[in-house]
């Protein structure tokens, strides 16, 4: 588009985590193209593989990641969002009631001590 001679552009405004995630699904797909594989990168940060007996459509890279390794395909994951889908992906397997995020007070301090050993904070 141009605007009194001047050619200009416009850019999605997406926060900065968008746009690294973005990033990483873009580069995961030239990897797979490389591979002859069709991929899409869908909004925000979804990625689609078409495979050849079907379809997948994976949230994040880190539920990916398994299908991207047996395809060859290396994924660095963050570590917080490892452990965010690892409790969005337990049922609860204790006898205690979940609460309306389905997690137990038991996966509530899993997660916590797993984040304070992540990132060496001290007791409040």
């Amino acid at each position: 588009m141009t605007y009194q001679g001047q050619r200009i552009f416009f850019n999605q405004d997406y926060t900065s985590d968008i746009q690294k995630k973005r990033k990483q699904v873009q580069e995961v797909s030239k990897q797979l193209k490389g591979k002859k594989v069709k991929t899409q990168s869908l909004f925000p940060t979804q990625l689609k593989i078409h495979l050849e007996t079907s379809m997948k459509i994976f949230s994040t890279l880190a539920d990916a990641a398994p299908t991207l390794k047996e395809m060859g395909i290396h994924v660095k994951v963050d570590e917080r969002e490892s452990l965010q889908m690892e409790l969005l992906r337990n049922t609860p397997a204790t006898g205690e009631s979940p609460n309306r995020a389905g997690l137990t007070n038991t996966d509530l301090r899993g997660f916590f001590f797993k984040v304070k050993k992540l990132y060496k904070l001290s007791e409040m």
